[in-house]
């Protein structure tokens, strides 16, 4: 036996994949057989197109043992790495051989698990991916159809039509909660419609839920210089929603709101010198 294993040995050293497929298989095959031997599992093939099954008998058992015992070593290389299993000495045969037995007699059963761990892997990960792709469409629908709600309501205010604006803030506060855009809209229509304190309890509840709300803090700067505000409290907004949106220093340059403090020293210092002309992003801003 040892005179056995000796050669064997050296014919893998020489030939290491050609060996290592005979021993894996060979062995195998032996361990599903004698599965077969006790068991009284029959495997059966069926004819493609055909009603017809032929009884595979000890080729069935062996088949299915070459099939573990490779899924298994396999596996085990892949995760201890293929050095875990050379074939240059007896004893290294010898744990090649014996886990190629076992899993060879394991058989069908060890498949089995794999196939459905396997499955259960991939069906839990494409799960996870389209509940993660319905996610994002959701918050891309929401986000679009929120857009298309400010526009609308965006253009009721420029038409006059106040009351409908009004509606459609409340439509949009009941849809999306949380949604800044709600608050400042329906501030834009109390100050359409001269109501400068209730427009700014409006923007200090944006400002209460988010304190770097750039749009608030600008609007509630110009609404709080209508109304007749302190000075400190209209630039200290204005500061505020120019450090977190460096476009609206251009903007207060340009805005009427400010008319009744554009040649004050401390204004001109925050918003610098008047530029020319009226930037696009400035006109988108102020509406």
């Amino acid at each position: 036996m040892s005179q056995f294993l000796e050669a064997l040995a050296a014919f893998s050293r020489a030939n290491p994949t050609t060996a290592g497929m005979v021993i894996i298989s060979a062995s195998g095959a032996f361990g599903g057989i004698v599965y077969g031997m006790a068991s009284p599992t029959q495997y059966q093939l069926r004819v493609p197109f055909s009603q017809r099954t032929h009884n595979l008998g000890f080729i069935g058992d062996a088949a299915v043992g070459v099939a573990a015992s490779f899924m298994v070593l396999f596996v085990v290389a892949a995760f201890l790495g293929s050095k875990s299993f050379t074939f240059e000495e007896i004893g290294d045969l010898l744990r090649v051989i014996s886990l190629s037995l076992l899993s060879g007699y394991a058989g069908i059963k060890l498949l089995s698990r794999a196939s459905d761990r396997i499955s259960d892997e991939i069906v839990s990960k494409v799960a996870g991916e389209i509940k993660q792709s319905e996610a994002t469409i959701t918050t891309q629908l929401n986000s679009l159809e929120r857009l298309e709600l400010e526009q609308e309501i965006e253009l009721y205010i420029r038409e006059g039509q106040l009351d409908i604006a009004l509606m459609s803030c409340a439509r949009m506060s009941e849809k999306f909660p949380e949604a800044e855009a709600a608050f400042i809209l329906k501030a834009k229509v109390f100050r359409r419609q001269g109501m400068l304190g209730a427009a700014i309890l409006e923007l200090d509840t944006v400002i209460g839920r988010n304190q770097k709300s750039a749009r608030a803090l600008y609007n509630r700067a110009c609404y709080r210089q209508l109304a007749g505000h302190k000075k400190a409290d209209v630039l200290l907004d204005l500061e505020s929603a120019i450090r977190n949106r460096p476009l609206y220093r251009n903007v207060a340059r340009l805005d009427s709101d400010f008319a009744g403090i554009r040649t004050d020293s401390d204004f001109k210092h925050l918003v610098g010198a008047a530029e020319s002309g009226r930037t696009a992003a400035a006109e988108k801003i102020m509406g």
